[in-house]
């Protein structure tokens, strides 16, 4: 469904100083499948997300979703979004955010109105609709965010650090979002870039750990729901030098790059 092949992103056109926040990435998401991307700061998993989506171009390689390009799939059937932080301008009132954004999606008077009451009472907003999203805590707009995957499932569907300011009750509701989604569209492929590895552990069918923009790990089913694999594969990561990176790099280590994610 989504097709990373020999892909690297590099910020910066001076020759050597550049940054590269993913390099040679292969990787494939198939339909109906939730893969995690999880890595320490700078891993590249926000850019991994960034290309997916079109927004992000890039320096090598080629990004497929249903054999079209990013902007072409998401201009002909959509995706759903959710951002680190979900932050609607202006004074609206919550309803009317996900009102907005429902007719925008193509969706009737009737049926947007429906959808937007089922959408807030399953995130547990549903007695905050009137009041002006910005005067939501972030917790709140957090799970605003989540309402508006909920309007219209798509096949495709990417979430960056999605579990930022929310409390134990928001977590537990993104995660019943996400089961949601998936039954609504069992082909969906689902992508989650996160640092909450007990979240990813619980909802992931594959991990796969990245390291300054290069896989180094990838986690069946079965090791993937396992939050103490994943924290420890993570944490191999963390240091700038370590025998285990060495090895799997070829021998040294490679050089310092930070990516954006």
């Amino acid at each position: 469904m989504i097709d990373f092949q020999a892909v690297s992103k590099r910020y910066g056109r001076l020759p050597g100083r550049g940054k590269s926040a993913v390099r040679g990435l292969d990787l494939r998401i198939r339909s109906g499948e939730c893969v995690a991307l999880v890595g320490p700061n700078g891993a590249g998993k926000s850019t991994v997300v960034g290309l997916a989506l079109g927004f992000l171009r890039p320096s090598e390689g080629t990004v497929r979703i249903g054999g079209l390009g990013p902007r072409e799939y998401v201009r002909s059937h959509g995706a759903g979004y959710l951002p680190e932080r979900f932050s609607p301008r202006g004074g609206l009132r919550a309803d009317r955010v996900l009102g907005r954004l429902a007719r925008l999606d193509g969706l009737d008077r009737g049926e947007a109105r429906r959808r937007v009451r089922e959408a807030l009472d399953r995130v547990g907003l549903a007695g905050s609709r009137r009041r002006r999203a910005r005067d939501l805590s972030r917790g709140e707009r957090q799970r605003l965010g989540v309402a508006q995957l909920l309007l219209r499932p798509r096949g495709v569907v990417l979430l960056d650090e999605p579990w930022g300011g929310l409390d134990p009750e928001g977590k537990a509701r993104l995660r019943e979002a996400l089961v949601g989604l998936r039954g609504e569209r069992p082909g969906a492929a689902v992508v989650v870039a996160s640092h909450d590895l007990d979240q990813v552990a619980r909802v992931a069918d594959r991990a796969v750990v990245l390291d300054r923009g290069r896989v180094v790990d990838r986690l069946s089913s079965g090791a993937g729901r396992d939050a103490g694999t994943l924290e420890r594969r993570v944490l191999e990561c963390g240091g700038s030098t370590g025998r285990g990176r060495a090895e799997r790099d070829g021998g040294r280590p490679p050089p310092r790059a930070r990516g954006s994610g």
